[in-house]
C-alpha cells in the first residue's frame, strides 16, 4: 500500500514493499502524487516506478507528464484520465459517442480560457480532484442528468450521483491531512458550474458540436441564505477581553481588523504605501486596493478587482498611532502588519494564537463565545449598525458590492430600527424633503507601483462573506 508525506514543498509517495519502506518520487502537485498512488495500486509498485524512470525522447524539450509515460508504457489508455468506465457496459440509447471524456472535455475548455495564470491553476486542479476520479475516462455524451430506467445497465453515469459524491468529499489541508469537513456547497457549485461550462461550450460549437444536450446546468447546488444564519460578532467588552489577553505582537492586528472591517486578505496585504497618516487635507486614511491570497506554496499578493472593495476609509485616531508603530522603517511595499520574523503574515499562526487568546480569556473569567478572525469583520459591522449607522453607510465601510449584500448579512441587527424609519417616514410627509446623500463613492485607482499585481476576484479573497476561512496549514 502506498501512501503521501509532504516534505517541505513536495509531495513523496512512500510505500512498504515486502515490508520494507520505500520512498518514491516527489510531486510539486498533490494531484500528481494522488495519480501515482492510484498506479501503484493499479499495475504495482514496479511498474509504477518504471514510468518515472523512463528516459525522455531526445527530440522532446519538455518532460512528459506522469500520465503520458504511463500511457506510453500501456497502463492506461486515456492521458487524461485513468480507466474507470466498464467496456463491456453499453452506451446510454440515443447518445452517440462524443469522442473525448468529461475531463478533456473540461481541459478543452479551460484552456481556451482567457483567465489568469493562478485560475488556470485552481480549474485544472478542480478537474484532477473532483471530476477525473468520478467520471474517468467515460464519454462526456454519456452523462445524464439524473438516473432513469433506460440507463440502467449502460455506461451512464448521472450528474445526481456526482453531486453527491462531492458533497462527501472531505477537505484536506496542504499536508493533505483530513480536516474534518467536507467540501461546501459553494465549492461544488464552482465545480459544477465549470463542468456545466465545458458542455455548453461543447454543445454550441459551430462546427461540429461534441455534445447534444448539457446535463449538468441548472444542477448545481443552490446556496444557503446567509441572512438565516446568525453572523458570530463580539461586544465591545468581550473585544476588551480578547485583545488584553492576546500576545502583545498581534494585538495591534485584532485592533486594526475590528476598528475597520477589512477582510483577512485585505488587512494582510496592506502596504505602507496604502497608508496615509499625514495628508494635505482631511483625516489620516487608507486605500484598500490589494490583498493577500493564499495559494499552493505560499500567498501572493494581488490587486482587487472589485471596484467596490477597492475603497478609501478614514483611518480612526486610536489606530494612528498603532499603524505608526507598525510601519517604522519600513520601505513603501512592505506590509503594514507582519510576522514576529518580519515576513507576510500566515492565517494559520494568527488563527492559533487568536484561539489561544480566547483560552486565556476564558480562564479569566471572560464570556467569549467561539469565533474565528472573520468575527472581528462582523464585529465592525454590528458596532457601526448599533451606533446608528445606515446599512449603506456600513456596506461603504466593508465593501460591499452593493447594500443589499450588508441587509443580507446584517439585517437583523437593525430591525429595532424599523419603528423609528417609521416616524421618520411620517414626518418626511410633513417637510419639504430630505437629503439621502451621505456618502460620495471614491474610486482608489491603480498605481504606478500596482503594475506587476494581478487582478484578484474579490470571490478569491480570504476572509470573505462568500468564502469560509482558509484552512490552517
Amino acid at each position: 500500500m502506498a501512501w503521501i508525506e509532504q516534505r517541505r514543498r513536495r509531495h513523496y509517495v512512500i510505500a512498504r514493499v515486502d515490508g520494507v519502506k520505500c520512498l518514491g518520487p516527489s510531486y510539486a502537485e498533490r494531484a500528481d502524487a494522488e495519480l501515482f498512488v492510484r498506479l501503484v495500486d493499479l499495475v504495482g509498485w514496479d511498474a509504477a516506478q518504471d514510468f518515472v524512470e523512463q528516459e525522455q525522447p531526445p527530440s522532446t524539450g519538455a518532460q512528459r507528464s506522469l500520465r503520458e509515460r504511463a500511457v506510453a508504457a500501456g497502463a492506461i489508455d486515456d492521458p487524461m484520465a485513468l480507466p474507470i468506465t466498464d467496456p463491456a457496459l453499453p452506451a446510454p440509447p440515443g447518445r452517440e459517442p462524443s469522442g473525448v471524456s468529461v475531463g478533456e472535455l473540461v481541459r478543452r475548455h479551460i484552456e481556451a480560457r482567457p483567465a489568469r495564470a493562478g485560475t488556470l491553476r485552481q480549474y485544472r486542479s478542480n478537474v484532477r480532484d473532483h471530476v477525473d476520479p468520478y467520471f474517468g475516462d467515460l464519454d462526456a455524451a454519456y452523462v445524464i442528468r439524473q438516473g432513469h430506467p433506460l440507463a440502467e445497465g449502460t455506461s451512464a453515469k448521472d450528474v445526481v450521483s456526482w453531486r453527491a459524491w462531492l458533497s462527501q468529499q472531505p477537505v484536506l489541508t496542504a499536508a493533505g491531512r483530513p480536516t474534518g469537513r467536507t467540501l461546501s456547497d459553494k465549492t461544488i457549485k464552482n465545480v459544477m458550474s465549470l463542468v456545466a461550462s465545458a458542455y455548453e461550450t461543447a454543445r454550441a460549437d459551430d462546427f461540429c458540436p461534441l455534445v447534444s444536450v448539457n446535463p449538468v446546468t441548472g444542477m448545481a447546488p443552490t446556496r444557503t441564505a446567509p441572512d438565516e444564519v446568525e453572523r458570530e460578532f463580539l461586544s465591545p467588552r468581550q473585544f476588551r477581553d480578547l485583545y488584553s489577553h492576546a500576545v502583545q505582537h498581534y494585538q495591534a492586528f485584532l485592533l486594526f481588523l475590528a476598528l475597520t472591517g477589512l477582510r483577512w486578505g485585505e488587512a494582510a496585504g496592506l502596504r505602507v504605501r496604502d497608508v496615509t497618516l499625514s495628508p494635505e487635507e482631511g483625516r489620516p486614511y487608507l486605500e484598500v486596493r490589494t490583498a493577500l491570497k493564499r495559494v499552493k506554496g505560499g500567498t501572493v499578493l494581488g490587486l482587487l478587482k472589485s471596484r467596490a472593495a477597492r475603497r478609501r476609509l478614514t483611518i480612526p485616531y486610536a489606530l494612528v498611532p498603532v499603524i505608526e508603530q507598525a510601519i517604522e522603517g519600513k520601505d513603501l511595499d512592505k506590509q503594514v502588519f507582519t510576522s514576529p520574523q518580519g515576513r507576510r503574515l500566515h492565517h494559520g499562526n494568527v488563527t492559533r494564537n487568536l484561539t489561544r487568546a480566547i483560552s486565556r480569556a476564558r480562564a479569566a473569567g471572560s464570556d467569549l463565545p467561539d469565533f474565528t478572525l472573520h468575527g472581528l469583520r462582523h464585529s465592525c459591522a454590528a458596532w457601526l449598525l448599533s451606533a446608528g449607522r445606515t446599512p449603506y453607510q456600513v456596506s461603504r465601510q466593508l465593501g460591499h458590492e452593493t447594500e443589499a449584500t450588508t441587509q443580507k448579512y446584517y439585517g437583523h441587527l437593525v430591525r429595532s430600527e424599523f419603528d423609528a424609519n417609521a416616524d421618520a417616514l411620517q414626518e418626511s410627509l410633513q417637510q419639504a424633503g430630505w437629503d439621502l446623500s451621505t456618502h460620495v463613492p471614491v474610486d482608489v485607482e491603480a498605481t504606478p507601483a500596482d503594475a506587476d499585481l494581478a487582478e484578484l476576484d474579490l470571490r478569491e479573497i480570504i476572509g470573505d462573506e462568500e468564502e469560509g476561512l482558509a484552512d490552517a496549514a
